[in-house]
């Protein structure tokens, strides 16, 4: 006698449908997942600037030249700290409202004003201006994270 083997429609549908199930609720902390990775690289980015911008500071407090005194560019690829207003990737009215305590971003923090959709977790940054503050005496006002 000869029996059919097999699987019937309804035990794959059941099994697609299992399977729909498990990858629609992976998705979201996959993506939970990427955003955490990205806020990490920003911060390590940042922190990368601030040492870069210290190290020259550091080197040249004592110089005279006023456009050294406002802003730099650390660039990611290259991780070089670029002073002045020449190493500005584009001006933004936006610079002082990104938190310059590292720690405290997460990957909702706007990234330019309070009402930005762009976000800390959005995608990872390839340039920071670094700002300091008016009597240029080490202290850093603020970050600006550029594409």
């Amino acid at each position: 006698m000869c029996k059919k083997r097999g699987f019937t429609v309804a035990e794959l549908l059941i099994v697609v449908a299992i399977i729909g199930v498990l990858v629609s609720v992976s998705i979201p902390v996959f993506t939970d997942h990427i955003k955490k990775a990205r806020l990490a690289t920003n911060q390590a980015n940042a922190r990368a600037a601030y040492a870069a911008a210290m190290a020259w500071y550091m080197e040249n407090y004592n110089t005279d030249e006023q456009t050294y005194k406002d802003v730099g560019t650390y660039d990611v690829a290259t991780g070089k700290f670029i002073p002045g207003y020449e190493g500005i990737t584009q001006p933004s009215p936006y610079e002082n409202e990104i938190d310059i305590n590292i720690a405290n971003w997460s990957v909702d923090s706007p990234i330019r004003n309070k009402n930005s959709k762009k976000c800390m977790g959005d995608k990872v940054f390839k340039k920071w201006d670094v700002n300091w503050n008016g009597s240029f005496d080490g202290t850093i006002n603020s970050f600006t994270p550029y594409d």
